[in-house]
């Protein structure tokens, strides 16, 4: 009977890396697509749009939806100071049915300078609240269009194109901007408010220490 013959050892150290490299390429690419799952279930998720949701009296200096004025930091002759204003559309105003085209405020004490050192990069946001809740349902930020400052320094008026928000009863518009001087010495000083110069004046304090 003939003898049996083995498989060549040249053939054999072949088959042996083939199959080494098949091996290698199967697992490469498992821990590929393993790695590609990870980092997607590592994402970090988008948080809810803020646009509708923020709170305006959220942070500790915003205060409460019912005050008109309020700061950032009331110490007194602060600069670069943030102001927030909550205008509440009152049911016999005469803006109401109208678009809103402007935000004025001025200080009562005289020519106190708080508004000389803003500009329309200091504008953080105006919204408007429309059930009363303090937060800003509707932004208009992008409808501002001019920003002027008058009377030495002591008013401000915020300017917008009209297109963006038509006022209705009992809606707030809430302004907030940086840029703000306080007064020079610690006390109340009353600062007054009125939109798109329908002559309904609103009237707050501010208080520096």
């Amino acid at each position: 009977m003939p003898e049996g013959r083995g498989v060549s050892p040249i053939v054999g150290v072949v088959l042996m890396v083939v199959l080494t490299l098949m091996l290698t390429s199967v697992l490469a690419t498992g821990v590929m697509v393993y790695g590609d799952g990870l980092d997607s279930d590592a994402a970090v998720p988008t948080a809810p749009n803020s646009s509708v949701t923020e709170t305006i009296g959220a942070g500790r200096w915003l205060g409460g939806p019912e005050e008109l004025f309020r700061l950032s930091n009331d110490e007194a002759n602060a600069t670069d100071v943030s102001m927030r204003v909550n205008f509440t559309i009152k049911p016999n105003s005469s803006t109401i049915g109208n678009s809103l085209n402007s935000v004025y405020m001025e200080t009562t004490n005289g020519s106190l300078d708080m508004f000389s050192g803003t500009e329309r990069a200091d504008l953080e946001r105006i919204a408007v609240d429309t059930d009363g809740d303090g937060s800003a349902d509707r932004d208009i930020t992008g409808d501002v269009n001019g920003w002027t400052v008058t009377n030495d320094g002591s008013a401000l008026k915020v300017e917008l194109t009209g297109s963006a928000y038509s006022a209705a009863a009992n809606d707030s518009v809430l302004l907030t901007f940086g840029g703000v001087r306080n007064p020079p010495e610690p006390g109340s000083y009353e600062l007054r408010a009125e939109t798109s110069g329908d002559g309904n004046w609103h009237r707050g304090n501010i208080t520096v220490t």
